[in-house]
């Protein structure tokens, strides 16, 4: 044995041997041959050598991440035992397999319920439901039972959605034990593990400490966390994700991990007299913790390399049983994965109506997953999982017995796979376009030869169609549902009339549409949903707008770099001030009721909970939106990885509860692209892959025009009817000559007053200069989309400060040259203005000159020319009027002195307020802005005059 570790080290320089064999491996040997099990003694023809090399195998090749290095140790092995390792007879139970793992195997495979026979018997809810045992997963249960077997701490390494935290669940489940899960983050502390001192929660009042304090004047109480619940019960602890934690957490743990299995919790304390050790061994005061026969420690990670990802200490991983876990990828086990969920999920639908007979089953999985194949070797960026796979597979047994199998196998590979292309980096419009276009061909031809399609289809190419013309069909909202063909949602059926509000947001307009459609479909998934896309297309509207319209609640939660689990879930706060009230006669504290039922006494805390715990508890169909999700740090929000996956639950530490994710509840999050800068992360794989990624495409012009049309369509009919009235000309909405390209005011045929498709044509103008770096580069990135359109538009359309038509015996021509001025005012503030460069600026300028038809240069010059004057009891900028909220006295203390020229600037006092020539366009955009309630940033060097 010595020897195989010796020549397992002289190969450190081709692998990690050096780093991975050590001592403890060959304690962890020789443990499991000393203590092995006692009935093989009883044949006295057993091959213990053989035994012991198995063991050996077990032991070492376990951790290795590699075929190379796997084919070294069985040398090593062979090298000084003479006898031959095969994995075979390791991890498949045949007649040949090897006592040392067949007891095992014949355990857990008998509890692997086939579930064609299972649904609706009382094995459905055993563990191994659903579960088809293929070679990497029997490898990875017969390593880890083998590990538990002997009490040796776990650690699962491997890909996402290999099947980790289902191993240990089903475990546990055979030994019919608790298995008590933590989400490891990056703010995970030593408390979570063992507990701590939690605010006192009880409601027995009457109840009294050992000293005979009453303990309803108790503040504090020790509360012991997960870890040390289940070695005192002798149960399952999982640590989900251990490597988000920080390593100085984890060392905490050294102790518990060594063969002794003890725990000092030194934060508890309970020591007051005497020596220690004395105490310890006699009293024993509930600070020093040993596991119970049956405690198991396990743990899991991904492997480091995707973003936020490292791997363990060498000190901490050397004490765990590091086990690393293979990725199924083998077209036969991913086949009969895929049959075997597609049976389960179509009896648990109903599978009287689904189209395609049993016996048919394993060819619609060998479709998926050829194409999943198809679609992995097509995209080189494309990363999937078993998840992915089953995800498709329960999209087809949702949906098929409704709009066909053919279809059904389209929508899904569109939903799962296609849907989300345009997130890949590196990746142009065009090539998606073609790579989504053979991706269905490729699926139609699979279809055709293996499912025997006659290729009629029935559906909405909603890519390439338009609306109302063959494509997509119209939404249909109705008194029990909302929804576009064959996707509908059901409405909350207890929720009132008046819940139903109605909206300002466009679903008719044709990209929404479709981004409408991509979200009713990825709906038919239970999974939380993702929606990516450019700023301003509407990824938080369409989310809470449609929750508006089937009546649910929606919960919005806004994510930055700074946010903590603590945001979302909540924590212990002082209880509100009129529990700190003092009764002065009876010298007892007022005490109110908390919200968790006691009476919190002075001085006490009770807890709050966040807005994503108070979503959880909500008794009525509730919504979750994570907002900015890559704004987030993503070792917080692997936090969130229980509630995401089928486990759909969340551990709260500090109360020691488990709260389920409801059958109505939806988690979506939204982001924007991770190119946007702005402090945006990348997200790993192992959590991206929670969610059905669905990319909301950028609104095209005809969107644009369709809703600024909606929103203002009788503000632009109103303007132009008046403008042309005044000027006496006609208006012909069919007419080719454009109210800006006139060049004479004498015309026969009418003028189109096309204002609106004029300032879509420059903000789109300004969007292909930014996308192209034309300008723009510096303090970018920037972006010209919807929100600046509608706020343009506001600004040209208010009460306040915008645009009048002229009243009275005006010269024809100054209309028109009116109207520029006002709606170039209105453009700097929105689009010029945020500008840092004067070449910026300038790009600006011309490109309204040549889509207004007009002398840029001369409005900028007017619209530089501001005059500011005041009465004592108006203010006066420009065009705007401020009426004055204070008295003659008050403003001789602060005295207003506009410098035009450096001549003048001595005449102002030491306290006077300077207001620059310079400054007197920008105060005006501020005012503009303030009288709108519309925030504003101010961006600027130093000392240039921001903050006075």
């Amino acid at each position: 044995m010595v020897k195989v570790m010796s020549d397992l080290q002289l190969n450190r320089r081709s692998t990690t041997s050096k780093q991975n064999f050590t001592l403890r491996d060959l304690f962890r040997w020789g443990n499991r041959y000393t203590y092995a099990d006692p009935k093989l003694l009883e044949d006295r023809s057993y091959d213990w050598n053989q035994h012991l090399i198995d063991e050996g195998y077990l032991v070492l090749s376990s951790k290795v991440r590699s075929s190379y290095e796997t084919e070294i140790i069985r040398e090593a092995l062979f090298a000084h035992f003479r006898k031959r390792v095969e994995e075979e007879c390791l991890f498949s139970l045949t007649e040949r397999t090897s006592k040392v793992t067949r007891s095992i195997l014949e355990r857990v495979m008998a509890d692997g319920v086939d579930v064609k026979e299972a649904v609706g018997r009382e094995e459905k809810r055993r563990g191994g439901e659903g579960i088809v045992w293929t070679f990497d997963m029997r490898r990875m249960a017969v390593l880890t039972a083998k590990a538990l077997q002997f009490n040796e701490p776990v650690l699962l390494v491997g890909p996402t959605g290999c099947g980790k935290t289902t191993v240990c669940q089903l475990l546990a489940t055979l030994e019919q034990k608790t298995l008590r899960i933590l989400n490891c983050h990056m703010h995970t502390e030593g408390a979570d593990f063992l507990g701590g001192l939690r605010p006192y929660r009880s409601d027995q009042n009457d109840a009294v400490n050992g000293d005979n304090t009453p303990k309803k004047h108790q503040l504090f109480e020790w509360s012991d966390g997960p870890l040390v619940l289940s070695m005192q019960e002798g149960g399952f602890f999982l640590a989900d994700e251990i490597s988000l934690a920080e390593d100085s957490v984890l060392e905490r743990l050294n102790c518990l991990l060594e063969p002794e299995r003890t725990l000092l919790l030194a934060e508890k304390g309970g020591v007051s007299t005497g020596a220690i050790a004395d105490e310890v061994s006699t009293n024993n005061d509930g600070f020093v913790i040993t596991a119970r026969d049956g405690f198991q420690f396990l743990a899991t990670m991904n492997p480091g390399g995707d973003f936020g990802k490292k791997e363990l200490s060498p000190a901490l991983r050397n004490r765990l049983t590091e086990i690393w876990c293979r990725a199924t990828d083998a077209e036969d086990d991913l086949t009969h994965i895929a049959e075997n969920t597609l049976c389960r999920q179509v009896l648990l639908e109903g599978g009287d109506s689904f189209p395609v007979a049993n016996d048919s089953m394993g060819l619609v999985a060998r479709v998926i997953v050829k194409e999943v194949q198809v679609l992995k070797q097509s995209i080189e960026k494309l990363n999937f999982s078993i998840r992915d796979i089953l995800a498709w597979v329960g999209f087809v047994a949702k949906n098929a017995s409704r709009v066909g199998l053919p279809e059904a196998l389209i929508y899904g590979l569109e939903t799962v796979f296609l849907d989300s292309l345009e997130m890949l980096p590196y990746e142009t419009y065009d090539e998606i376009v073609s790579v989504r276009r053979q991706m269905r061909r490729s699926l139609m031809n699979l279809m055709k030869r293996l499912l025997k399609w006659d290729g009629k289809i029935n559906m909405i190419d909603y890519d390439q169609q338009a609306v109302g013309s063959g494509g997509l069909s119209v939404i249909t909202s109705t008194a029990d549902r909302f929804g576009i063909h064959p996707f509908y949602i059901e409405l909350d059926a207890n929720a009132q009339r008046g819940t139903r509000q109605g909206t300002d947001f466009m679903f008719t307009a044709p990209t929404t549409q479709r981004n409408l459609f991509r979200l009713l479909s990825a709906l038919s998934l239970d999974k939380a949903i993702l929606l990516e896309g450019p700023p301003g297309v509407g990824k938080t509207s369409l989310v809470e707008s449609l929750a508006r319209e089937i009546g649910y609640d929606i919960v919005r939660i806004n994510l930055c770099e700074h946010t903590d689990l603590a945001d979302l879930f909540g924590t212990d706060l002082p209880a509100d001030d009129r529990s700190l009230e003092v009764n002065s006669n009876e010298g007892e504290e007022k005490t109110t009721t908390s919200s968790s039922g006691s009476r919190p006494t002075l001085g006490s805390f009770v807890w709050r909970d966040g807005p994503l715990l108070a979503a959880l508890k909500a008794r009525r169909n509730t919504w979750i939106l994570l907002d900015e999700l890559n704004l987030a740090p993503q070792s917080v929000l692997e936090g969130l990885n229980a509630i995401l996956d089928h486990r759909g639950e969340v551990y709260i530490a500090e109360l020691n509860k488990t709260f389920h994710l409801g059958k109505r509840t939806r988690i979506f999050a939204a982001q924007n692209p991770l190119r946007q800068g702005g402090g945006r992360k990348g997200l790993p794989q192992s959590f991206l892959n929670r969610f059905t990624k669905v990319y909301l495409r950028k609104l095209e012009r005809r969107d644009l025009l369709h809703v600024v049309g909606s929103k203002y369509d009788q503000h632009f009919v109103t303007l132009g009817g008046q403008l042309l009235k005044a000027e006496g000309l006609p208006l012909s909405q069919s007419s080719v000559v454009s109210y800006f390209d006139r060049r004479t005011t004498q015309l026969e045929e009418g003028l189109k007053f096309d204002l609106a498709e004029r300032m879509v044509m420059f903000s789109e103008r300004l969007e292909t200069g930014l996308a192209t770096l034309e300008f723009g580069y510096k303090g970018g990135p920037f972006e010209a989309n919807l929100r600046d359109i509608l706020r343009w538009c506001e600004l040209f359309f208010s009460d306040s400060c915008g645009f009048v038509v002229p009243q009275g015996d005006v010269a024809t021509e100054s209309f028109k040259h009116q109207l520029l001025v006002v709606l170039f005012e209105k453009m700097k503030l929105v689009y010029y203005q945020r500008m840092r460069a004067d070449l910026d600026k300038r790009y600006i300028v011309t490109a309204f000159s040549e889509v207004f038809h007009c002398d840029g240069d001369e409005l900028e010059r007017i619209s530089q020319d501001i005059g500011l004057y005041w009465t004592d009891e108006k203010l006066y900028l420009g065009d705007i009027v401020l009426r004055k909220g204070y008295t003659m006295e008050d403003a001789e203390e602060l005295p207003l002195v506009v410098v035009k020229q450096q001549s003048l600037a001595g005449t102002a006092g030491a306290n006077s307020t300077l207001v620059l020539a310079s400054q007197l366009e920008l105060l005006k955009s501020v005012t503009e802005c303030v009288q709108l309630e519309k925030p504003v940033i101010l961006c600027g060097p130093s000392d240039c005059g921001k903050t006075k």
